[in-house]
């Protein structure tokens, strides 16, 4: 991992910081064959949720390869 110059550090030290803390999963999903056959192993995606606990709400939702690795959520 390559350091930030000291330009760029100073420049995310000056964005304002939220109070809120996003917590994500990746969960699969069911194909419709699993949702009318629950013994189909066919898989149509993973779904990456992003939660704001603080807020109760829901921040984001991507639907991925199942076969992409964790570069799918950035951590």
């Amino acid at each position: 991992m390559t350091a930030l110059t000291p330009s760029t550090r100073r420049r995310l030290l000056q964005l304002r910081q939220l109070p809120s803390v996003w917590e994500g999963a990746r969960l699969s999903m069911p194909s419709r064959s699993q949702i009318v056959d629950l013994d189909a192993e066919a898989q149509t995606g993973d779904c990456v949720l992003w939660v704001d606990g603080s807020e109760g709400m829901v921040r984001a939702v991507e639907v991925v390869s199942p076969l992409s690795g964790q570069e799918a959520v950035p951590a």
